[in-house]
Formats: structure tokens, sequence, C-alpha cells
């Protein structure tokens, strides 16, 4: 599985492979190319709630026609939240609502926080091949600046001249028509 069998997350043996962008966040067909760095069962699936969680609160609060569609009836987002009571209750917990009666979501950022830094992990991983893997606590998530920040959150690796960069290859291409901008 390559890295000599070892798990990237835990070090353990590896006996699955974890898409570095979960494929819930990608759109059907996939791509034939998607990245995949060698895991264990148990750091495989100790991702997918938060994951699922990371779906249903951007679909939930996205414009895209494509996050819609996960929402309507019987779309991803509707039919996982059918499933997961538990995941229903905690998006309906975090619903709070502005003195002009827009609804919007307090997501959890800690689970936001923890997909991007497993996709930035993965990334690393894929993109610099390091001899010596590092530990996924090797990297942090930074939130913005200041209150008035509204960016992403920046995920922080220290880089040394070592690790040998590969190509990039793309994971998924957006159709500008499919995008709508706000």
């Amino acid at each position: 599985m390559g890295r000599h069998g070892r798990c990237s997350y835990c070090l353990r043996e590896a006996t699955t492979k974890d898409h570095v962008v979960p494929r819930c966040l990608l759109e059907k067909p996939y791509p034939p190319n998607l990245l995949t760095i060698p895991s264990c069962y148990e750091c495989n699936t100790d991702f997918k709630q938060d994951e699922e969680y990371f779906l249903a609160v951007m679909a939930q609060s996205g414009f895209a026609p494509s996050l819609i569609s996960k929402v309507d009836e019987n779309g991803a987002v509707d039919r996982m939240l059918q499933k997961s009571p538990g995941l229903d209750s905690l998006i309906q917990g975090s619903l709070r609502t502005t003195e002009d009666g827009l609804v919007y979501i307090t997501p959890d950022e800690v689970r936001i926080a923890k997909v991007a830094l497993k996709v930035a992990f993965g990334l690393y991983c894929h993109r610099y091949t390091p001899k010596t893997l590092p530990s996924l606590d090797d990297f942090f998530v930074l939130k913005p600046m200041h209150d008035h920040d509204d960016s992403n959150f920046i995920v922080v690796m220290a880089h040394t001249e070592r690790f040998q960069p590969r190509r990039w290859t793309h994971v998924q291409t957006l159709i500008e028509s499919r995008i709508i901008q706000s």
C-alpha cells in the first residue's frame, strides 16, 4: 500500500486507502484520479462523521446549485440527515436567527477544521512523499487574524527542502456556469 504499508495518520498497518478529498464533497461521476493515502480502517472511518457534518453545513449554507440539490428532498444531505437523527439534531441545534428573522448556522469550527486539516495533510503527503511521515499533530489550523477577516481557515506545516515535490493533478474541475457568485 505504499509508505511501507503503514497508516499515514497513526502508523499502524494500512488496510485501506483514504480519499484525500472526501468523496462526499465531490460530484458524481468521480474523476478517475482521486488521490488516496494509505490508512488503517479505524483512522479512515474516524473522519466519516466530521466529513458528513462538513457536507451538511456546507450544503445548508451554500448557494451553488450542486449544494442546494443535496439538501432537496431525497438529495444526498436529506438522506444522510434522515439516517442520522443525531446529526440532524446537531444541525438543528446550531441554527440561529438574526433580529430581522434571517436563519443562519453557527458551525462547529473544531469539526470543520478537522476536515480541513485532514485534506491538507493528505495533499502534503501526496505532494511531497516524505521519507518520514509527519504526524497529523505537526499540522495545525490557524483562524483568521482578526474578527473582520472572513477568510477560510489556514492550515500550516513547516516545510523543509528534503521533500521532493510531485506534479499536482486536478481532483475535479468546476464548470463556471454551475457556480453562483454571491
